[in-house]
């Protein structure tokens, strides 16, 4: 049995090239899936975020009442005190 002849330079080459170009669409199919996994982390933070900003824009149409209520009066003057109350220590 006679061996087969060993592949020409050029029949090389082509093995060569065609493993890069496989390579190289590995590695594309690789970053869009990652981009495709980050356009969808961002759209699900969109989603949540657009529906606390509509309901915050909901709560402020409503007026004052609905964000200067009594409890959040009551921890902003405990927070940062009143504007008319002398400070401690004061006199």
């Amino acid at each position: 049995m006679t061996m087969p002849d060993p592949p020409s330079a050029r029949a090389l080459e082509f093995g060569r090239q065609y493993a890069e170009s496989l390579a190289r669409w590995s590695e594309l199919f690789a970053a869009a899936s990652a981009l495709v996994q980050t356009n969808v982390t961002m759209g699900e933070a969109y989603a949540s975020a657009a529906g606390e900003f509509e309901q915050w824009m909901q709560n402020m149409a409503k007026g004052p009442a609905a964000w200067m209520g009594p409890d959040a009066m009551k921890r902003w003057t405990e927070m940062f005190g009143t504007a008319f109350a002398p400070k401690a220590g004061k006199d």
